[in-house]
């Protein structure tokens, strides 16, 4: 029996299939097809779909007949207007700016404080309320043919099996979604004027969706009774896999984004509803009962890889051959804003003439578990203990050097999955939930939780100094108004 899941990322849709003892039997990626605009890039949702049918077709043959379950995991906020026939318009991506214009006309009707309490959410222009007004705003002529709104998940899971819904763990990141009951916000309906009608039903992660239509199953050379099932945001189904629905381990995710995700009950999310910190979010866990609160920053790894490409012209072989170094560069990887500071950007400081390209990427790396302590520190203001556990997967797992510099600034050891892309594995285990291969949620867990290598910090005094030196220049360069 074999275990398919789906990881379909902002820059790249992997798949990966696991047997029962969850070993990993194949993977393969492609890049996720994007459309160039001014302000942000569009998710073109057929040529998606080609993309998924593609990778699903690369499957070995003797490997595709023992597939019984597949789970889909997909980043949020982008969503997909549905006609009769299917998608009737491409999908904003997450990171489009083409929607500041609707948040900044929504917010003056009500207070982001009166939207948190509500969705555990800080309004943000990326979520994907502004990305269903703009549309309704710029193609009238198509509005009155929605049938439903979809995200990317629950889009490809409807083209798998003809399943109209939404998984909750994704709806979280929609701004419709009232997290305290986990049904659609009357209040955020009416306020946006969107018809209720045009939101599908809820449902919850690793519920089985159906079975692959019969035109599919013969395409990609599938048994008829293939369970298909949704498996939450990306971050959050990599967060089941790696524990983070337990209190003491934390999940540090480094793809193109940079974030943190803590797990708990519904203890825990009222403890945040009542004493919100930072810029935390919270929301639906696709682990039963549960609930996640995460932060992050848009460019996390993506940062690494515009510096190495396009300013280096290199690739990531190159942070095989580095060794720690000491630098007084500082960097802020704020290439594409903060999720709560669309207008600010990257910066490097303390430039000098003595600074080589070594300096700059160490900046560039340090950067990055300096965010990740700042994450920390707000967790432990509502209750998170000092004998907290990183787990790190993602890009980032695969660099050695990065996760050497956070277990040298987060003073806790980093481990790291056997299993890099703790997404794929998630959606993989979330789908032998639900055609019944694993006996529950913590078999599934037990049986795929691996560790390959750990971390230790090392006891370097040059990280607390420079992370010190990081906030205060952060605090006088980069305060909010």
């Amino acid at each position: 029996m074999i275990m398919a899941g789906f990881d379909i990322g902002t820059t790249n849709i992997k798949l990966a299939l696991f047997d029962e003892k969850v070993r990993m039997l194949w993977n393969r990626s492609a890049r996720t097809p994007l459309l160039k605009m001014n302000n942000g890039d569009m998710l073109p949702a057929k040529r998606l779909f080609e993309v998924v049918v593609e990778i699903f077709s690369s499957i070995p043959e003797e490997l595709r007949k023992d597939i019984v379950s597949i789970g889909i995991s997909s980043l949020g906020e982008t969503v997909f207007p549905m006609g009769k026939d299917g998608p009737l318009f491409d999908g904003l991506i997450w990171y489009s700016r083409s929607t500041l214009k609707e948040f900044n006309e929504f917010m003056k009707k009500v207070s982001e404080d009166e939207v948190f309490k509500v969705t555990a959410l800080r309004p943000s222009w990326i979520f994907s309320l502004f990305k269903m007004i703009w549309f309704y705003k710029n193609f009238p002529e198509l509005a009155g043919k929605i049938v439903t709104w979809l995200d990317v998940a629950d889009y490809i899971t409807y083209m798998f099996t003809g399943s109209i819904g939404m998984d909750r763990c994704i709806a979280s990141r929609s701004l419709f979604l009232d997290v305290t009951n986990g049904n659609w916000s009357k209040k955020i309906l009416d306020l946006s004027g969107i018809p209720s009608e045009h939101l599908p039903p809820l449902i919850e992660s690793g519920v089985e969706r159906g079975f692959v239509k019969k035109d599919i199953a013969k395409e990609l050379g599938l048994s008829r009774r293939v369970v298909v099932t949704t498996a939450g945001q990306d971050h959050i189904a990599a967060a089941f896999s790696s524990g983070a629905f337990k209190e003491k381990n934390i999940l540090n995710s480094t793809g193109t984004t940079e974030c943190i995700v803590w797990g708990g009950d519904k203890a825990l999310l009222d403890v945040f509803l009542r004493r919100a910190i930072s810029s935390f979010n919270g929301g639906i866990h696709v682990f039963p009962d549960e609930y996640y609160l995460l932060e992050g920053i848009p460019t996390g790894g993506f940062a690494v890889e515009w510096f190495l490409k396009k300013i280096l012209k290199e690739n990531f072989d190159m942070l095989e051959d580095l060794d720690l170094r000491e630098t007084s560069v500082v960097f802020f990887p704020f290439l594409r804003g903060r999720f709560e500071q669309e207008k600010i950007n990257g910066a490097f400081f303390d430039l000098k003439d003595e600074h080589d390209r070594i300096d700059l990427l160490m900046a560039i790396l340090e950067s990055l578990a300096f965010e990740t302590k700042k994450m920390v520190d707000d967790l432990k203001k509502i209750g998170l203990k000092n004998n907290y556990e990183i787990v790190a997967v993602g890009g980032g797992a695969r660099n050695s050097l990065l996760l050497q510099i956070k277990a040298n600034v987060l003073k806790v050891p980093v481990k790291v999955l056997r299993v890099h892309n703790a997404t794929s594995l998630g959606a993989a285990l979330i789908s032998g939930i639900a055609s019944g291969i694993f006996d529950d949620w913590e078999d599934a867990f037990k049986k795929g939780f691996n560790i390959s290598k750990v971390f230790y910090p090392q006891n370097v005094d040059y990280y607390p100094a420079k992370y010190e030196r990081y906030m205060t220049l952060f605090e006088k360069v980069f305060k909010k108004e």
